[in-house]
């Protein structure tokens, strides 16, 4: 539900295309009134927050509500690579999310009387189709897959 909140967001409303606008080129986003370190703080402060919110049900789910040490094992860097694989796109994460979490439950799905395969394997699959996706994506670069042009590098309005 919130991938597809946030998909509308930047795609159907006049405040995501401020952010995407941002994104490729804070410069110009900034000569055209949009208020650029603003937008950063806010989208910041609220990717965080989901991300929070879904490590918070990651361990609630896999560890039954006990916190323990090394609960999430790796899950944050799937959804790393998940927004890799999904161009940035919010629609082609649902999809990704939804076929890294078919590879993270197939072991309970698989019969054991006519497949001998240690669950290590199953536990391991997700992380090795990871890498494989992340392969995958960086061989295949085109304008259309790049992240945004200005992403991870800071803005000074005063050197524009």
């Amino acid at each position: 539900m919130t991938a597809v909140i946030c998909w509308y967001y930047l795609q159907k409303t006049k405040t995501g295309l401020n952010v995407r606008a941002v994104g490729e080129n804070p410069g110009a986003a900034d000569a055209a009134g949009i208020r650029v370190i603003r937008a950063k703080y806010i989208n910041v402060l609220i990717g965080g927050g989901i991300c929070g919110i879904g490590g918070a049900y990651s361990a609630m789910i896999i560890c039954g509500g006990v916190w323990i040490s090394n609960c999430v094992n790796g899950l944050g860097w799937i959804s790393v690579a998940l927004v890799i694989f999904a161009s940035w796109s919010p629609v082609k994460a649902i999809y990704g999310s939804l076929a890294f979490g078919c590879f993270s439950v197939l072991k309970y799905y698989v019969p054991k009387s006519i497949i001998s395969i240690p669950n290590a394997f199953y536990d391991m699959l997700p992380f090795v189709i990871t890498a494989l996706v992340l392969v995958i994506s960086s061989v295949r670069q085109s304008k259309e897959n790049n992240q945004p042009a200005s992403c991870g590098t800071n803005y000074f309005r005063e050197e524009r």
